[in-house]
């Protein structure tokens, strides 16, 4: 969700940058001219491609919260059914670490993890700050939102003493230094001649009144327009050099400064803010200076001034439905269902906030824009978790639960109704790429209905015990420790910790409070007892691998403690909150949470249409996470950026017609590639996994001089540093196949470093599974030589006579267990008796049938990590040989 756990004051929680900011409200100077907006003619993609359409949802899920409910994208059968009847519904997908809003969509808009989009944390984050004030057992960082337009810094310059600004920036990638502004998401649309809208998407257009409107507008004189989110925040659109000229669309715009592109940005111009968009949406164009918002209808309109042309249905009644206030239509008859304009809650014209960005208004705005000749459009949509309309007194529903249902069907009568007006329109799956996703998946911090059985849809849930439970991390440390190390932590169920003075990461007071916090439990009243506190702990070497590492050294968390999802960290403690060190309160606004490592958190999911785009119904077999998005979007759109993204073209989604050429030729081993290198690279892939369990385990630790957690995160090292340049090559070869003309992908190379990425998660794998540290660094290779090299042999010698038979030696034999993590098989471990070399190895193969549908190898010593590409269902055969040894047999179902 778009929530921002702020500090102020006592740090109340506030809704993020979404409310307009108080101001008079006045009317502005210049009013909308007449003259319809131009289309981009120049707009170049490719496959038959007119029109791109993304829109990103916030928490809703694929799969069911409780099975005997449908789930979110169930519950609107007018989405599900026109992704899965016209392309593919990937539900195999993953979210990035931390996976909050601000991480999910930006990764996913630029293809990048968060060490390279800069969003490292979200939705907010602490950096450190020496000059930062100490307040009890709370200090030594300052706070901040993580949504912020894409050239802000951290801080501006300005900002009030004692604290001392960070001006790199917000968007901040790996590189010259750790100051590099990441690369912006439309520029490879701009270049090919396309305007592009950002509709409420993460930091691509205003998302405060402060720093951003000096990032945006420098010297403008707003006279009398209120400076407010419904003025100025969430909406813009960002032009081609020839819709930036006179007479084109953005020609009385602003600057579109981007200082770090890699080949350069200049001549482009945007619009931003609904003062200046919405006269663009509405059919006319922004002729400068401040004029208050012209009017935008709903989705439910025919088109966005409600005034019916030759093919759309007639124009329905206007009702009035501020953003939040009233609950919009939730069925859809052409010409009958309502609309309204979308303006904010307080009944203003205008952008409707970003909680306000609900499915009748964010797609009512889609609409606008493509019916006005802007041919790429971003969209976010607010959830539909929380209580919007206030039925539920303020309180997070739980699934099933009448208003959950109720918002769910206002979801799909605007879907319903935005296919049909987009038909109208001619745009349509022939020419239009549609890609539809969601930023992470949730956690319901809540008990089982009090009718178990419900459906939600003919039998509402009803619940007693939803909410999760905010807890004062540092009361419950001091309290039950002792232990006064002052340090300051990001609100969140997966908080990272900043200690006072960013100390180094095996200082004495880290590792204490580390291995504290690993043993720390608290009241979880939704399993009625004490639970710990702590899932996973990451510290600097596993962050790293988890790609949170930010090139701003000020920003980097000491480490990351992955909760309990029932609970929420913060540093006080809530008004009413019981009396004991944590002082633990269950807070029932909040149930849906995220950030967190839970499987239910991780999923997500990708929906595609469009040209290009095969009709696969619904798969979950292929794996991906957000960054696979970007590259094969651009891959489908004809288009490439100017950096190698960390995603890679998912390929198996794609007609054979538009397969890139070097893909076509050789499926086999880019998907075998490219599947290996997302479990070796995604936060969620099998190393990522398993370092974290390595990483948790390090950390909980005491011995003698700290010499065990050094053994173990000296493993980690090494893994790290064999993965990277591998990880390089890898990404390297993958992005040349999907968008270098004439590359052609060398079998051998390709075989070579799938083997290689295999190995290196098989090592991780063994890693994870040994109780001790390892005495050799298992990441640093395996002696396969099973000889020893020499000096030249001289000539063979006669053959002695046979000895004697010696008497039969024991048999071995092998018996191999199955780790299974969240229904898939992790590893393999076998145990073998008889005689048997210390460096023998095995091979292991799952099937079904006559089909292989999952290998391994390595030590039989060792933990085996078995790579499957699908999710298994059903019954399976697992076969394990030992090399120049025995073989067994099993059947598995799943």
């Amino acid at each position: 969700m778009r929530w921002m756990r702020a500090f102020l004051g006592v740090r109340l929680r506030l809704l993020t940058l979404g409310l307009a900011v108080a101001g008079m409200w006045t009317v502005g100077l210049a009013a909308a001219s007449p003259g319809a907006a131009l289309a981009s003619s120049t707009c170049n993609l490719g496959h038959g491609i007119q029109h791109v359409i993304i829109l990103q949802f916030d928490n809703v899920h694929s799969e069911r919260d409780n099975q005997s409910v449908p789930s979110d994208l169930e519950q609107m059968p007018a989405l599900r059914n026109f992704i899965t009847g016209n392309g593919t519904l990937l539900t195999n997908d993953h979210t990035v670490l931390i996976s909050h809003t601000s991480n999910g969509i930006v990764s996913t808009e630029t293809g990048l993890y968060p060490d390279r989009n800069g969003i490292t944390v979200g939705n907010s984050y602490q950096y450190f700050d020496p000059n930062a004030p100490t307040n009890g057992n709370v200090g030594g960082s300052d706070f901040t939102s993580a949504f912020k337009y894409w050239t802000d810094p951290v801080t501006a310059p300005t900002v009030t003493p004692p604290l001392q600004p960070d001006n790199t920036f917000n968007n901040d990638t790996a590189g010259n230094g750790g100051n590099t502004n990441t690369p912006a998401p439309w520029v490879a649309f701009t270049r090919a001649g396309c305007d592009f809208a950002g509709l409420g998407a993460a930091n691509m257009e205003l998302e405060n009144t402060g720093s951003d409107l000096t990032s945006v507008f420098p010297g403008f004189n707003f006279g009398t327009l209120a400076k407010n989110a419904t003025n100025l925040e969430g909406i813009a659109i960002h032009c081609s050099v020839a819709d930036s000229k006179p007479g084109g669309v953005c020609a009385n715009g602003e600057a579109d400064n981007l200082p770090s592109e890699p080949t350069g940005y200049s001549g482009f111009k945007g619009l931003f803010g609904a003062f200046q968009v919405f006269p663009v949406l509405s059919g006319g164009s922004y002729a400068g200076g401040a004029g208050a918002p012209s009017t935008v209808f709903d989705v439910f309109a025919p088109d966005a001034t409600n005034v019916a042309k030759s093919g759309e249905w007639n124009p329905p009644a206007r009702v009035d439905v501020p953003a939040l206030k009233n609950p919009p239509p939730d069925s859809f008859t052409p010409g009958s269902t309502t609309t309204s304009q979308t303006e904010d809650s307080s009944g203003h014209p205008g952008f409707p906030g970003f909680t306000g960005q609900t499915a009748n208004f964010a797609l009512g705005e889609t609409a606008a824009a493509q019916e006005a000749g802007i041919p790429v459009t971003y969209t976010y949509l607010s959830d539909v978790h929380d209580d919007h309309y206030d039925v539920n007194g303020g309180n997070a529903f739980g699934p099933g639960q009448a208003g959950d249902v109720e918002q769910l069907k206002q979801y799909n009568a605007a879907f319903a109704a935005f296919f049909q007006r987009l038909a109208n329109e001619g745009i349509n799956k022939s020419n239009t790429l549609f890609l539809i996703t969601v930023d992470e998946g949730d956690h319901f911090a809540g008990a089982a209905p009090t009718n178990p059985g419900c459906d939600g849809v003919t039998t509402p849930c009803t619940y007693n015990d939803v909410g999760e439970t905010d807890v004062n991390l540092n009361g419950l440390v001091q309290g039950n420790t002792g232990d006064n190390t002052v340090f300051d932590e990001d609100f969140d169920d997966a908080p990272t910790v900043l200690v006072k003075g960013d100390p180094p990461a095996d200082a004495t007071n880290v590792r204490t409070l580390e291995h504290e916090m690993s043993g720390l439990s608290e009241w979880d009243p939704i399993v009625h007892a004490p639970t710990p506190i702590a899932v996973d702990i990451a510290d600097r070497q596993e962050e790293q691998i988890l790609h949170m590492q930010n090139a701003d050294p000020r920003r980097l968390p000491t480490f990351t403690m992955f909760g309990n999802p029932d609970f929420f960290f913060q540093d006080d403690c809530t008004s009413g909150a019981n009396p004991d060190p944590g002082c633990w309160k269950q807070n029932a606004s909040f149930a849906w949470n995220h950030g967190d490592v839970q499987p239910e958190i991780a999923s997500t999911w990708q929906g595609w249409v469009g040209p290009g785009v095969a009709n696969l119904g619904v798969d979950s077999g292929v794996w991906t996470d957000h960054p696979d998005a970007r590259p094969t979007l651009l891959a489908l759109a004809g288009l490439t950026d100017d950096y190698t993204e960390d995603g890679r073209a998912v390929s198996q989604i794609m007609t054979s017609a538009s397969t890139p050429p070097a893909i076509a030729a050789d499926p086999f081993d880019y998907e075998s590639l490219s599947s290996a290198y997302k479990q070796l690279d995604a936060p969620f892939g099998e190393f990522g996994v398993d370092s974290l369990q390595v990483s948790t385990k390090a950390v909980a630790t005491s011995s003698r001089r700290d010499r065990t957690y050094r053994e173990w995160d000296s493993q980690l090292a090494v893994c790290q540093d064999a993965r990277l340049p591998l990880l390089s090559e890898i990404d390297r070869l993958l992005h040349q196949a999907a968008f270098t003309p004439g590359f052609t992908i060398d079998p051998f190379v390709a075989e070579s470093l799938t083997s290689r990425a295999n190995a290196l998660i098989t090592d991780m794998a063994e890693l994870d599974a040994s109780a001790t540290p390892p005495r050799d660094l298992l990441c640093a290779g395996h002696d396969d030589d099973f000889g020893q090299t020499s000096g030249q042999s001289g000539p063979a010698g006669p053959q002695g006579p046979a000895g004697p038979q010696g008497a039969p030696g024991p048999t071995t034999t092998i018996a191999c267990t199955l780790k299974v993590r969240h229904g898939q098989i992790a590893s393999v471990v076998c145990h073998t008796s008889g005689s048997l070399a210390r460096s023998a190895r095995a091979v292991i193969a799952l099937s079904r049938g006559q089909r292989l549908v999952g290998w391994g190898q390595g030590s039989v010593r060792h933990a085996i990590a078995l790579h499957h590409r699908a999710r298994l269902r059903g019954r399976y055969v697992l076969t394990v040989t030992v090399i120049g040894g025995p073989r067994t047999t099993v059947s598995v179902r799943f």
